[in-house]
C-alpha cells in the first residue's frame, strides 16, 4: 500500500543487487518497503498522464493531468478541465470532489505546494503557470513561478 512509482523500479533493483550507480536517479528504492510493508519509501508519488486523440476534446486531443498522490489524498490537476481533490481513506472510489470545499483549503493549497515543488525537481514540461494559477486558488506560490 506504500506510494510507489515507476521511477523506483531501477533504484530498488539496484538497491536488492547491492550495486551503485554513478548516475543521480529519480526514483527510491522500495527496499525497506519490502523488508516491511508498513514502512513508506517516499511521502508522494507524482503521476503524470498525456493523453491524445484527435476530436476527443477542444485542445485538439490534448489533454494533460498532473496528480499528487499520498497515503490519504489524491490531488488531480486538469490542465484543461476542473481540478479533483479526493480524500482516499473515505472515498476510494473517487465520487466526491472536494476541490472547491472550503473545508479542505488548506490540504488542497499544501497538496498543490508540494505538487509544483516535485514538478520542478522533475523538470515536467507541464510546471509552469498552466499548473500553478488554479481558479480555486486565490493567489499562486510565488517562489515556484519561472522566468
Amino acid at each position: 500500500d506504500a506510494p510507489a512509482s515507476t521511477m523506483d523500479l531501477i533504484p530498488t533493483m539496484l538497491d536488492l543487487a547491492d550495486a551503485e550507480t554513478g548516475a543521480e536517479l529519480d526514483g527510491v528504492s522500495q527496499l525497506p518497503v519490502l523488508a516491511d510493508p508498513q514502512q513508506n519509501a517516499r511521502e508522494d508519488v507524482v503521476i503524470s498522464f498525456d493523453r491524445y486523440g484527435l476530436n476527443q476534446h477542444a485542445y485538439a486531443g490534448f489533454f494533460p493531468i498532473r496528480c499528487l498522490r499520498t497515503e490519504r489524498w489524491k490531488l488531480n490537476i486538469n490542465v484543461f478541465d476542473k481540478d479533483e481533490l479526493y480524500d482516499m481513506d473515505s472515498d476510494p472510489e473517487e465520487r466526491n470532489n472536494l476541490i472547491d470545499a472550503p473545508a479542505y483549503a488548506e490540504v488542497r493549497d499544501a497538496l498543490h505546494d508540494r505538487l509544483i515543488h516535485q514538478l520542478h525537481q522533475l523538470n515536467d514540461p507541464m510546471r509552469g503557470e498552466t499548473v500553478t494559477r488554479r481558479s480555486w486558488r486565490e493567489s499562486p506560490p510565488g517562489q515556484f513561478r519561472i522566468c
